[in-house]
This record gives structure tokens, C-alpha cells and sequence, in this order.
């Protein structure tokens, strides 16, 4: 290979190691409340969280307990408080 090309290599993966190097990234991730952990396990497969504009906490409160009672789904007492936490949070937020 010739020299010229050798040195244009060398320059080109200098500059790329010090872009990368440059390159700072925080990979803190930001914690997901519990709640909504449980929504997304629970909930999420059939539902999208509901717009507090068009539903109220009430009403979705209620769909919580039917689904708990008709559709059999399961929830420890734990997640069903973390998961009301949740809800009143993101309703509160209008």
C-alpha cells in the first residue's frame, strides 16, 4: 500500500477514535414509577392508557375492578395500589 494511503488510514481512524471518544453519553436510565411497570405488564397488552380528557379516574377504576372480576385477571393487592398510585398521578396531571 502506498504511503499516502497508509497515512490517509491512520488520519482517518485517528480522527474517528477521538470522535468517539468525544462523544459523551449518560446511559443512566431514568427509573419507570412501579405503576406504570404494572400497566404495561397488566394492562397495556389490550388497553393504551386512557386520556384523562376523555375518561375519569372513576371510570377507569371501575374497568380495573371488572376486568379483575369478568375477566379474571390478577392482581396482588401491592400492584393493584401501585398501579391506583399510578393512575391517580398521571389523572391528576390534566
Amino acid at each position: 500500500m502506498p504511503l499516502f494511503c497508509r497515512a490517509s488510514s491512520y488520519l482517518l481512524l485517528l480522527a474517528l477514535a477521538f470522535i468517539t471518544s468525544s462523544c459523551q453519553t449518560d446511559t443512566t436510565a431514568i427509573p419507570i414509577p412501579r405503576g406504570e411497570k404494572i400497566f404495561r405488564v397488566k394492562c397495556s397488552s389490550c388497553h393504551i392508557l386512557p386520556h384523562p380528557k376523555y375518561y375519569s379516574l372513576d371510570t377507569i377504576l371501575e374497568q380495573i375492578e371488572h376486568h379483575k372480576l369478568v375477566k379474571k385477571i390478577k392482581l396482588t393487592a401491592e400492584e393493584e395500589e401501585e398501579l391506583i398510585l399510578y393512575l391517580q398521578k398521571t389523572f391528576s396531571q390534566k
